[in-house]
């Protein structure tokens, strides 16, 4: 189900929500009403995606035994569990309108600077990923199949976390967790104890 959610999020939701918001931008005088709902919609779907896998995974068994310091955020009553996902609803809302709108201020200087920008800052992250040592995703596919796999899936979490916000493709064992990574750890520790509270 995750899979198909990220491919309705990457092909779909995403790039509606840029290309509703760049025709509202670039049309002068008064929007329609089907204009704001057609961007609402984009919005709307891709933020309950994002919420809901967070939500999902966060509540997965199997993932809190195996992550306890990152997974157990929704506990409860039921009013602070519909609290938690109307927060990260709204986290992943105001992330993809910001970047939206982001894309569509570059764009008036040009499309190609856009593109080059989400290029560049996709190769920084993959860069980075390489020089820490980490570019290998925890897939088991090995050989050439496997650094296509895991690089097609170092873009996908990248592009999802980067537009939704989704909080698990930002988890500290997608980041890195390993022994010598402070990071990760006070990351997972300040998760803890924010989450708990």
């Amino acid at each position: 189900m995750t899979v198909i959610r990220v491919i309705e999020l990457i092909t779909e939701a995403v790039p509606g929500t840029v290309i509703q918001a760049a025709a509202m931008f670039s049309v002068g005088g008064e929007r329609s009403f089907a204009a704001f709902s057609s961007l609402a919609s984009s919005v709307v779907t891709a933020s309950f995606m994002s919420a809901l896998m967070s939500f999902d995974w966060d509540r997965d068994p199997k993932n809190r035994g195996k992550n306890p310091l990152f997974y157990g955020y929704v506990t409860g009553s039921r009013m602070r569990k519909v609290a938690i996902f109307v927060a990260l609803f709204y986290t992943s809302a105001f992330n993809l309108i910001v970047r939206a709108m982001g894309c569509v201020l570059l764009q008036i200087k040009g499309v190609g600077i856009v593109i080059a920008f989400l290029v560049l800052e996709m190769l920084t992250y993959l860069g980075v990923k390489a020089i820490r040592g980490d570019l290998w995703h925890r897939i088991k596919i090995y050989g050439t199949k496997g650094v296509v796999a895991s690089s097609l899936m170092r873009v996908l979490t990248k592009a999802v976390a980067d537009w939704t916000a989704c909080v698990q493709f930002r988890s500290p064992g997608e980041v890195r967790m390993d022994d010598d990574d402070g990071w990760s750890k006070a990351t997972s520790n300040h998760c803890t104890t924010t989450c708990a509270t």
